[in-house]
């Protein structure tokens, strides 16, 4: 389902250039009840709203594709199975779009969450911990 391979599925550094992308609706792809919520930057606390803790997202999928990308977080956010988000970044001269679900207040609910995706026929998800 994705077009990048999983080398180029991992999450992102920090600082390397990760950036929303803009969508027809607004200035972040993921639209309705579950809009996207920025990560924590630097030492901000997480949604838990313990400092230093990792934050939980599920990777759905990396596309190269904007439509793609746009298609399966329109899926996810139907589902409403948690924040959904179209993060565009450069991968070996590349633009992907990464499709997350998340934050995700712990493991557990990543697991259950991870089901669910499964169950909707999409590739089970990776995770990504920022």
């Amino acid at each position: 389902m994705t077009d990048a391979s999983a080398s180029e599925a991992l999450p992102p550094m920090a600082g390397q250039g990760a950036r929303p992308v803009a969508s027809p609706s607004g200035p972040v792809a993921a639209r309705g009840p579950s809009a996207a919520i920025p990560a924590p930057v630097g030492n901000a606390a997480s949604p838990s709203g313990v400092a230093g803790k990792p934050t939980i997202y599920l990777q759905v999928g990396a596309f190269s594709d904007t439509a793609n990308a746009q298609r399966v977080a329109d899926q996810l956010n139907r589902a409403g199975l948690g924040p959904v988000s179209v993060v565009e970044t450069s991968i070996a001269g590349r633009s992907v779009r990464r499709v997350r679900v998340g934050p995700l207040a712990d493991v557990d609910t990543a697991d259950r969450v991870t089901d669910q995706i499964a169950g909707m026929g999409l590739p089970r998800p990776s995770v990504a911990v920022d």
